[in-house]
């Protein structure tokens, strides 16, 4: 039978042992090199990771872009459709400006100012070719104080608003004498801004001469060659 003191002494032996066992075993990690190569190799597996994941969701992204992007095309055809029809709707109306608004105005006076706007360019009026007239938009202070709002005019047909718009006063470089009165074509609110955007684009564009609304409502640029082109966009008239 063992002794108590042989035991312990056995017992000793035993765990310098397993001491030494572990000690060998853990040497390496207090190496700078061993701890360098562990973190170098976790830094590429999550590098790794995260790579991954961003080429998925660069994927997904640029799929997405796609599709906003085509959504984008669908949806600008469809507002250029859809100001067609509005614009159609108003291919019989003609807006006059620099028309005095007068106290209690009528229809009746309505008619009269624009009989007297017809008499003022030499044009027969007949109250026959008209469907209706009325002031709209918001009252406008002239330079010289006078209060005026726009007129718009429809027609019931197409040759008698011609005629009018035909006649209408036109502008002369250099004649500083005012005109009574303008005209223009009644243009959706779209084609009003775009046509107003246009006119700030080609006074820093060398090609262009000047920009327009046609009798037809068409929106219209005329380059310094002498030839015109139409936009229905603003990218459209960039490409000129």
């Amino acid at each position: 039978m063992k002794t108590r003191s042989k035991a312990i002494e056995e017992t000793m032996e035993v765990s310098n042992e397993l001491k030494s066992y572990l000690q060998e075993i853990i040497k390496p990690l207090a190496t700078n090199k061993y701890i360098e190569d562990i973190v170098n190799k976790m830094k590429a597996d999550i590098i790794q990771i995260f790579e991954d994941r961003f080429k998925e969701q660069e994927e997904k992204i640029i799929s997405l872009e796609s599709k906003v992007t085509v959504q984008d095309n669908v949806i600008k055809r469809l507002q250029i459709e859809c100001d067609n029809n509005l614009q159609y709707s108003k291919r019989s109306c003609l807006r006059i400006h620099g028309i005095e608004v007068k106290d209690n105005e009528s229809n009746k006076d309505m008619m009269d100012i624009l009989k007297d706007c017809y008499e003022s360019v030499e044009v027969d009026f007949n109250a026959v070719e008209i469907d209706r007239v009325h002031r709209i938009g918001k009252v406008f202070t002239e330079k010289d104080g006078r209060k005026t709002k726009q007129v718009i005019v429809k027609y019931n047909s197409w040759d008698a608003r011609k005629k009018f718009y035909q006649s209408r006063p036109k502008f002369v470089t250099g004649n500083k004498k005012p005109r009574p009165f303008t005209v223009s074509v009644d243009l959706t609110k779209r084609r009003y801004n775009l046509l107003k955007t246009a006119k700030g684009i080609i006074e820093s564009n060398p090609n262009m001469q000047y920009v327009f609304a046609d009798i037809n409502c068409s929106l219209g640029v005329k380059l310094k060659d002498q030839s015109f082109k139409f936009f229905t966009t603003e990218e459209e008239l960039k490409m000129y």
